[in-house]
């Protein structure tokens, strides 16, 4: 799984994935905030104004910024592998595994 751009995570010298808890404190205000009734246009403003950079590294957060973060599956702790499987390799037809 790539942490790159995933804020609060990193990988350890193994390649194990592990809580970057500097960020994740920022995804945190981020579920709390959402939580206690703040839009996510009135998040993005306050991390703005706190000087938060986004996981690229950005100054500026965007109302789907943070709603991409609130949707991600790694954030909530849904993550499925193997979403496709291939029917047929000579067409390449692809399928959602349930």
């Amino acid at each position: 799984m790539p942490t790159h751009y995933l804020l609060g995570y990193t990988k350890d010298k193994y390649g194990r994935i592990v809580i970057d808890e500097t960020e994740a404190k920022i995804v945190r205000f981020i579920y709390d905030s959402y939580i206690s009734g703040m839009s996510a246009k009135d998040i993005a403003g306050e991390l703005m104004k706190n000087g938060i950079p986004t996981a690229t590294g950005r100054d500026i957060w965007s109302n789907l910024s943070v709603y991409n973060i609130l949707r991600n599956e790694k954030y909530k702790g849904e993550i499925i592998m193997q979403k496709t499987f291939t029917v047929d390799c000579f067409r390449h037809k692809s399928r959602k595994n349930n």
